[in-house]
């Protein structure tokens, strides 16, 4: 949901039949309601919209289309009058044979709020075909352009830049920042990014780029560029101190002196919480057992506690965003037990009115509480996680569901979690572990990652398990496992590990052969932050779900879309057919034209009945 830069409109995405996604424009005034645009070509969602002027948006189409064999990602930007006239494409439009011009539409980089119809944009353009001409462009690289968002004509503002990766401006016009990454040559002559981009910035004065530091895609932890604070007089970064991410304020005015903004002594910090006209910061977030936000303006710290203490259940408040006055907050409120719902705060009257539920469907049923916990694991390790109870059910000797999270560089947090209520609500009890292996918790906790380091992560994972069984919380006989991407993997090697811990295993997109994951990046430019992340030595083979597949007695049971750009289908047919060479029981389920995250509610509800027939079947 996004409020119009006057307060007058909210807009918001909305799923409609199968794969399609409406973008919904209210007027508050009156309560109307009108579809803007809709996603009804096949394979194309809708990602985000927001408002770029007072009565105009931009929306992000996203799709996945393949070429000889590849799939790969198409984005495009598209502006639409809040009545829904006047639709018109807006950044990279060129046609050639290089994907990648087809591929990325470009971003929105400054708003321009003073300007009531221009907006700055970071395209990439592709060098012109040299045969048959001396006026051919022969410079190609991402560059910005201020375009009309009215009618989409534009002008260029910083040229074609090779190898750059970003741009970004001081919110106030002026392109400030900017990044180059380091390419390298192979043996093979393919030219791929070494993960070490370069980041430069123009002090107020001068349009000289100066060093500012370089960010290294292959550490967890490493520099993170989010931008200038309100005044332009300084960059907010996210950088390691002891070991974690901490947010410093970098002066850019050439002395680069650095002052520590917020530092957590157990977590990284996530992110840079900005809204308004000029996006500005105004907190820091992280996530200890619950989820924080530690705001910079002590004023709006004070209206999220009391509003979060006006509200039933006493939910998180999460500030999204602000008219361009700031007379009005959009704001959402959710808890574990509650999936939120968008409320509008008017600072002048002090009203806070309920805008919508993010779930009404759920409206009347009871959720099971996510309570923080601590396991011990085989070391000794304390591992953090989340345990879900189902709604009225003793914690006794109760089936259980243990689901690893994706990644391996993520975690799980507190909140609201589709997933996990939907098995909490058929009974079972639900471990979340935060394993070795897992961000955010800082460089030692991160370990070399989930793949390299995959016996500790696994064996964090199993421990919780175990912890389940002796706390008495779980039936030893009625014990499953489940996982999407990073957390499929987990799920099949966590049987390769342990084969009599599990009755029943369901993976979603899993990633099942190291070898084959290294492969499948090698024709994209990230293959070598890839190939050194995935690593080479015995782990490669030990540590390969499809090499192991013999050492696996539990049934399993696969889902994979056609469309997956994080991993490609065949993960899941090379496990298939190993498990079948092995005499193993198992199924894939394989939905045609969906990508990694299954965005189809058909598919997911699908996915989930079959899910529940399994375990019951199997477990219970």
């Amino acid at each position: 949901m996004a409020i119009s830069p006057d307060g007058s409109k909210i807009s918001y995405l909305n799923p409609v039949a199968g794969k399609a996604t409406a973008a919904v424009v209210v007027d508050l005034k009156t309560g109307d309601k009108k579809v803007v645009m809709s996603s009804v070509e096949a394979n194309t969602r809708l990602a985000w919209c927001d408002w770029i002027k007072k009565d105009r948006l931009a929306c992000s189409l996203r799709a996945e289309r393949q070429d000889i064999g590849d799939t790969f990602g198409v984005s495009r930007i598209i502006a639409v009058d809040a009545d829904g006239g006047n639709m018109k494409e807006i950044g990279a439009r060129q046609s050639s044979r290089a994907l990648g011009v087809n591929a990325y539409g470009g971003s929105i980089i400054d708003y321009l709020p003073d300007d009531p119809d221009n907006i700055l944009m970071e395209t990439y353009k592709m060098p012109e075909e040299s045969v048959g001409t001396l006026k051919a462009d022969t410079e190609g690289g991402l560059t910005v352009v201020m375009i009309n968002a009215r009618n989409g004509r534009s002008k260029t503002v910083e040229g074609a830049t090779p190898n750059a990766g970003d741009f970004l401006s001081d919110r106030s016009g002026r392109v400030r920042l900017r990044s180059l990454a380091e390419m390298k040559d192979t043996a093979s002559y393919a030219t791929y990014s070494s993960g070490t981009y370069r980041w430069f910035y123009r002090p107020k004065t001068s349009n000289a780029w100066v060093p500012l530091g370089i960010s290294n895609l292959r550490d967890n932890n490493t520099l993170e560029v989010y931008g200038f604070d309100e005044t332009g007089d300084n960059i907010l970064v996210m950088k390691p101190k002891d070991g974690r991410q901490a947010l410093f304020k970098v002066a850019a005015d050439g002395s680069n002196r650095e002052t520590l903004v917020y530092a957590h002594d157990k977590v990284d910090l996530s992110g840079v919480k900005r809204i308004g006209r000029n996006f500005r910061p105004v907190g820091v977030t992280y996530s200890t057992d619950y989820n924080h936000i530690e705001y910079f303006d002590p004023a709006l710290a004070k209206l999220a506690a009391s509003l979060g203490r006006a509200l039933p259940g006493q939910p998180e408040i999460s500030i999204i965003d602000e008219t361009w006055d700031g007379s009005k907050l959009l704001l959402f409120a959710g808890t574990d037990v509650d999936p939120g719902a968008y409320y509008l705060f008017d600072k002048a009257t002090k009203q806070l009115g309920k805008l919508s539920d993010t779930r009404p469907g759920t409206a009347g049923l009871t959720f099971g509480a996510m309570k923080p916990v601590s396991y011990a694991a085989a070391d000794g390790t304390a591992i953090p996680g989340y345990l879900t109870l189902p709604p009225g059910k003793e914690a006794k000797n109760l089936p259980a569901i243990i689901m690893p999270h994706g990644g391996p560089s993520s975690r799980d947090t507190w909140g609201f979690d589709w997933l996990v209520q939907y098995f909490s609500q058929l009974g079972y009890v639900v471990l979340q572990p935060n394993y070795r292996g897992s961000a955010g918790y800082g460089d030692a906790w991160f370990k070399e990652n989930g793949f390299k380091a995959w016996r500790t992560s696994i064996g964090d994972i199993n421990d919780g398990a175990r912890w389940l069984v002796k706390q008495g919380i779980a039936d030893p006989k009625k014990l499953a496992i489940f996982g999407w991407s990073y957390g499929g993997y987990a799920a099949l090697q966590a049987n390769v590990a342990e084969p009599d811990l599990y009755k029943a295993t369901v993976a979603v997109a899993p990633v099942t052969d190291l070898m084959a994951l290294k492969e499948q990046s090698r024709y994209f430019g990230s293959f070598l932050i890839t190939k050194e992340f995935i690593g080479a030595g015995p782990h490669i083979t030990e540590g390969s779900p499809t090499k192991n597949a013999d050492k696996i007695k539990t049934p399993v049971l696969m889902f994979h879309g056609t469309k997956d750009l994080n991993v490609e289908l065949r993960q899941s047919r090379l496990m298939e057919s190993a498990l079948k060479s092995a005499g193993r029981p198992v199924e894939l389920i394989v939905y045609e034209d969906l990508q990694h995250s299954l965005i189809d509610s058909g598919a997911r509800a699908d996915m989930l009945l079959r899910s529940a027939k399994f375990f019951a079947a199997n477990v219970d």
